[in-house]
């Protein structure tokens, strides 16, 4: 009779404090860094509310400058990274990696005349391009190549409208959003893209144990499409 208590007692006990750090945990808010690139930021947010919530999470971000970003969510001040490339690990080693990836950047051509099939950077080679300052990835692409950097998307886009340059390197979201800014409607995009990197959220250490349930819950998010849906209806309304 007393052994049957005993477990009796032990596992009410066990649930209360089951049920007490669901509530502790559920009224606790993380708060990841990003970089507030728009649109890409706001997908990447959405995906991850949704995730969240079904772990009775609420989840806010703080937009940061890249690097300090890193800095923060790598010492803890911040709980972990909104997206970014994979392998960041290996250089922020308190950085935990979810393996499913998020959100992506597809670099893609746009212009005004040409029509023809991307095939790689090498593709790109008989024609004048203008790329936007700074990204590395485009900038190493079209090494050689015939082309104007320019600091913001506008004049790129603003001198394929005036036939100075036969092609503009952009990101797909950032460029569509770009020509509806400016208002230009007879410029579009040439596929496939030039190339897709998938962008992966990141958790400091301090919060591993939720690790596995976040990517559980994503990984079941993409294998139904949900995640794909989220990133459509960005694109589609911005098209």
């Amino acid at each position: 009779m007393k052994t049957i208590l005993k477990i009796k007692l032990l596992f009410c006990m066990l649930i209360i404090c089951v049920c007490s750090a669901d509530r502790v945990y559920a009224d606790k808010e993380i708060i990841f860094s990003t970089d507030g690139s728009g649109i890409l930021s706001e997908i990447s947010v959405s995906v991850l509310e949704e995730a969240y919530h079904q772990l009775g999470i609420k989840i806010s971000y703080k937009a940061l400058p890249p690097y300090r970003a890193l800095q923060m969510s790598n010492s803890g001040k911040m709980d972990g990274e909104m997206n970014r490339i994979a392998g960041l690990e290996k250089e922020f080693k308190n950085l935990i990696q979810v393996p499913v990836p998020i959100n992506s950047v597809e670099n893609v051509a746009f212009t005004k005349n040409l029509q023809f099939t991307i095939d790689g950077w090498e593709s790109l080679r008989p024609y004048s391009l203008a790329i936007k300052r700074g990204i590395k990835i485009v900038e190493r692409g079209t090494q050689g190549m015939k082309r104007t950097v320019v600091p913001k998307s506008e004049q790129g886009f603003f001198m394929l409208n005036k036939g100075r340059v036969d092609i503009v390197i952009n990101s797909r979201i950032l460029g569509l959003i770009t020509l509806n800014e400016m208002k230009l409607k007879n410029i579009r995009i040439l596929e496939p893209p030039l190339i897709k990197i998938d962008l992966y959220h990141y958790l400091h250490k301090k919060h591993q144990h939720i690790a596995e349930p976040v990517t559980n819950i994503l990984r079941k998010m993409e294998r139904e499409g949900r995640i794909a849906e989220i990133r459509k209806n960005a694109i589609d309304h911005i098209e």
